[in-house]
């Protein structure tokens, strides 16, 4: 006899799934979107570009109550990491 085991999912769970499935609607055509993600893909990113992504995201990620400056977070960089590079 084989001892594979066969697992059954409960019968509330496959409930549940199929309401879920039934609320979240299918997403309409939208073209102009669909061609703006496909050009993007053909741009790349200078290094220069990148450093300033990264400052943007750890400046805007502190907790709201934060005085931190955009500045701060640039000099703490350039300590780290050294100065940005060229386009």
């Amino acid at each position: 006899m084989s001892s594979a085991r066969i697992e059954y999912a409960s019968p509330i769970c496959l409930i549940k799934k199929v309401k879920r499935m039934q609320i979240i609607p299918t997403a309409p055509a939208r073209p102009a979107l669909e061609r703006l993600l496909k050009e993007s893909t053909k741009d790349e990113m200078t290094p220069g570009e990148i450093w300033d992504q990264r400052i943007s995201f750890v400046y805007g990620n502190p907790p709201f109550s934060s005085k931190i400056t955009r500045e701060e977070v640039e000099d703490s960089a350039v300590k780290i990491y050294g100065p940005r590079p060229a386009e």
